[in-house]
């Protein structure tokens, strides 16, 4: 079958496309985008297309589904299903339409609450025909396919999430035109945007009432009932029918026409058998891909609806929730002795051997007045005034404390623990990329960073255990980090520890003009790690390359390291007024229990992760396969295939591919694709494999 001309247009833009990386889980979830260092900020917002020239062709439209404000109460569900997106005008130019609608308070639902979804679909590589159910004489021909692409934390989809699959989803855009070509029938390829986050705000604003609607509870049902407004506007589903019957049999778990009431469930396995006295029942197989937090959601979603989701492919997924969240410096530590990406164990040794001098400095006036200098910490004082201050200090007055605040930033404790987190950020294991421009940014990967920090004068230096060749080699190390650091955040920034600055942008509740581009989705998702998931990189043991354990007599644990448990749940408290103890800390255990955590249960799921990506601490991984309960391994890795992609970082093998990928990041998405395949072969119940495998 020829290629159809927007099927033409939409592989040139394919082509044209040029994706690095996109919004995804940050470390430090309270601190401001503008304060990371470059490469991590990079990371955490690049992620629309640059067209050169510009897209001749139509864009994906912009579509609109209706959802209830509360899944899980009727009065909103009733609402949803009367207001219907199949039923009303689809005209959106109405931003008020958008958001809640419902007649009383948040108290007093009665009248039910709706909001309306952002979502993008793209049909050039799915022929129809070749599936069925969208046609006539069909009854012979495999259930259509629906590569759902699901939305995450961060900022709004931009229609070309359905060409090029954007930074989550570019391998099933990929697949989907492989199947095309293959005469395989392709794919349609659908994206979901999460509600609170792009234009997809379901009432409007972020205040701590509003916010409680935000949970991945309600994302995973979002996209459940998403599933069958697809199913409803493409016209993929098809009644098992009696023979002869031309008008369907027993189709209630159908989408039905606008003057029939809604779908309430779709087809249950004994629906789609083929029978010898009915025509066989249709209905999408759809599969959930994300990278990330949508990586969670789309393992999830096979979990928790498999009669709606054939599979999923849930890439660098940290599916298990923590409070506090050690391992993702640990895996830091791993990455920096990692040969195969630029590191080595000396590096690893000479990072430690720096934030100990870190420490060591931040106990003392004159050291934290170092530490503000040779670190160019935004907000310090001039040299002369730092003087006579210091000399007021010693005589034993005492500074106002925003004078302090302004004037001497590490004086306030919570400044201290911005400044740590700031300098751990500059060893980009969660944003590595080896082909980065080192010419731009000299410590944009691990290699260029370890290159920096290796740097000392002498070969001897390193090897001098004698106390004066100790002191040089802590001298040197300190400058080095140093060094790295002004590459890390750029010669024309200075380093931003103002954690007043950063509880602030989070107490904004209003959202701007343009959701769709001016929102990164901050204080929702520092929301989503108070309420379920915790997510907060502690370093409290010599695990993590940044723990100094030269704690002195007398002294406290924020002494080795300031970036504890209390200093990340407090703004919980303040920002939202979470009672830490009953609604912050329990948190992440009852998240698990929800979903089994580490050792998830379901089947068709697929759990790829990077090797160099510290959110692998918290991901199902290959060596976890023997430790899910009630199965044994070898049928794990059968069914819940997972794989490690050797030197990678966060979700790499998902992004639109380049020349420059590393070799491992290539044959990831050769393995996923070629897995996806078989479990579409899997699920055609009109081949041999299908009949024989066919389940739930």
């Amino acid at each position: 079958r020829a290629r159809p001309p927007a099927a033409r247009v939409l592989v040139a833009w394919l082509v044209a496309a040029s994706l690095a990386f996109a919004r995804a889980l940050a470390p430090h979830p309270h601190r401001r985008l503008a304060v990371r260092p470059t490469a991590l900020r990079e990371h955490l917002t690049r992620g629309r297309a640059v067209l050169p020239g510009g897209f001749s062709g139509d864009a994906p439209e912009e579509r609109w589904v209706t959802q209830p404000l509360d899944h899980f109460d009727p009065s909103d569900v009733v609402a949803a299903d009367a207001r219907s997106s199949v039923r009303e005008a689809r005209d959106s130019s109405d931003e008020t339409t958008r958001h809640l609608r419902f007649d009383g308070s948040f108290s007093s639902p009665r009248a039910g609450r709706t909001w309306r979804q952002r979502w993008f679909a793209n049909d050039a590589f799915f022929d129809r025909a070749r599936f069925h159910g969208t046609g006539t004489n069909t009854e012979t021909l495999p259930d259509p396919v629906v590569f759902l692409c699901v939305g995450g934390e961060g900022p709004g989809f931009d229609p070309d999430v359905v060409v090029t699959g954007g930074a989550h989803c570019a391998l099933a855009a990929r697949l989907a035109q492989t199947l095309f070509e293959k005469k395989k029938g392709g794919a349609l390829l659908v994206a979901l945007e999460h509600r609170f986050y792009g234009a997809s705000q379901p009432t409007g604003d972020l205040t701590t009432e509003s916010l409680r609607y935000l949970t991945s509870d309600q994302a995973l049902a979002d996209a459940a009932r998403f599933v069958l407004e697809v199913t409803e506007v493409f016209g993929l589903a098809k009644s098992q029918a009696s023979s002869g019957d031309e008008t369907g049999g027993d189709a209630s778990f159908l989408p039905s026409s606008p003057e029939k009431s809604p779908p309430t469930f779709p087809p249950t396995k004994k629906a789609l058998v083929s029978r010898a006295s009915h025509q066989r029942a249709s209905f999408p197989r759809v599969v959930a891909f994300g990278g990330s937090y949508p990586g969670m959601l789309a393992g999830w979603l096979r979990l928790k609806y498999p009669h709606l989701i054939v599979a999923a492919v849930a890439s660098s997924a940290p599916v298990r929730a923590s409070l506090d969240m050690p391992g993702y410096d640990a895996v830091v530590g791993e990455a920096l002795a990692e040969t195969a990406i630029g590191g080595s164990e000396t590096c690893l040794w000479v990072v430690a051997l720096a934030f100990g001098e870190v420490s060591s400095l931040m106990r003392s006036w004159d050291g934290r007045r170092t530490l503000e200098e040779m670190f160019h910490v935004c907000g310090r004082s001039g040299d002369s005034q730092r003087t006579n201050e210091r000399d007021s200090q010693s005589r034993g007055s005492r500074m106002d404390k925003q004078s302090s605040e302004y004037s001497y930033p590490l004086e306030l404790p919570e400044n201290r623990a911005e400044f740590f987190a700031a300098l751990t950020e500059v060893f980009p294991a969660q944003s590595n990329d080896p082909a980065c421009d080192r010419s731009a940014n000299a410590a944009c990967d691990i290699g260029g960073a370890c290159a920096i920090m290796t740097n000392f004068s002498s070969e001897f230096l390193l090897q001098d255990l004698s106390p004066s060749g100790r002191a040089r080699a802590k001298d040197q190390s300190l400058l080095n980090l140093a060094v790295t650091a002004r590459a890390a955040f750029g010669d024309d920034r200075c380093v931003d520890c103002d954690h007043s600055k950063n509880v602030r942008f989070l107490n904004v509740t209003a959202l701007p003009n343009d959701t769709r581009r001016d929102y990164d989705g901050d204080r929702a998702w520092f929301w989503q790690t108070c309420v379920e998931f915790g997510f907060y990189q502690t370093c409290s043991d010599a695990r993590c390359p940044f723990y100094s354990a030269e704690v002195p007599e007398n002294g406290s644990p924020d002494d080795a390291t300031p970036l504890s448990l209390a200093f990340f749940t407090k703004p919980c408290a303040s920002v939202f007024g979470l009672d830490l103890e009953f609604e912050v800390f329990p948190a992440a255990n009852r998240s698990n229990f929800k979903t089994g955590g580490i050792t998830p249960g379901g089947s068709r799921i697929m759990y790829p992760s990077g090797s160099v990506d510290p959110w692998r601490a918290n991901s199902f991984t290959p060596e976890l396969a023997g430790s899910v309960p009630h199965r044994s391994e070898r049928a794990v890795k059968k069914t819940l295939p997972a794989l490690m992609v050797l030197g990678a970082s966060h979700h790499a093998w998902t992004h639109p591919p380049l020349e420059t990928d590393q070799e491992s990041v290539v044959k990831a998405r050769a393995a996923i694709a070629s897995q996806v395949e078989k479990w579409l072969e899997e699920t055609d119940v009109t081949s041999e494999e299908g009949r024989v495998v066919f389940e739930a």
